[in-house]
């Protein structure tokens, strides 16, 4: 039986920019499902992380590149990611990939006005912290190349110390990106929880 995943995106986002991560879920046999309380797995990229649902069965939830920001404003923040993604697009000959989903972005951003509002509240709710998740394995991508994940401080640590911080190199959107190194820490997680039921 597939194992469901759910994915909650974040401001500006939606299933044409991830559709080389969809695709790479299917082929690694994954079912992506609309309603996070019943997946096996959650994946809630950037702003994404404050639509999980207080009520779930996940065994495992990614919070990938959460959108925190510690102690700058939100302009200044999305600046620097802009700059840092357009030089990584220049640097990897990848600027038309990048233009494309800068334009899905705004696309999304009129499309999805009601999840941005709910986005931007949780945001000043949260302000530079996680959210509380409970009764699941919760991993926490840093990239090192992303002005909103790579200064969580230490205080946010210690309060969410039941979570794992995974260092990354790469940039804001890496999910999109680089899917297979993501699906990897899911079936990684699977086994876990897999072997932990035998016993």
């Amino acid at each position: 039986m597939k194992k469901k995943v759910a994915i909650l995106y974040g401001f500006g986002e939606g299933p044409l920019i991830a559709r080389k991560f969809n695709k790479t879920l299917n082929n690694r046999g994954f079912e992506i499902t609309d309603d996070a309380s019943v997946a096996d797995f959650i994946i809630a990229h950037s702003a994404g992380i404050y639509f999980v649902p207080s009520v779930h069965k996940a065994k495992c939830i990614i919070l990938d590149a959460p959108s925190i920001g510690d102690g700058q404003t939100w302009l200044n923040i999305q600046f620097r990611k802009l700059k840092l993604d357009f030089n990584h697009a220049k640097e990897t000959k990848k600027l038309l990939v990048w233009f494309y989903k800068s334009f899905l972005n705004l696309l999304y951003m009129m499309l999805r006005i009601p999840d941005e509002i709910k986005m931007a509240h949780a945001y000043l709710k949260y302000r530079y912290n996680l959210p509380i998740i409970q009764n699941s394995r919760i991993l926490v991508i840093v990239h090192k190349y992303d002005p909103w994940s790579s200064e969580i401080s230490l205080s946010v640590r210690k309060k969410h110390n039941t979570y794992k911080y995974i260092p990354s190199d790469g940039v804001h959107d890496d999910l999109w990106l680089h899917p297979d190194y993501y699906i990897d820490l899911l079936e990684e997680s699977n086994s876990r929880v897999e072997k932990v039921m035998e016993k």
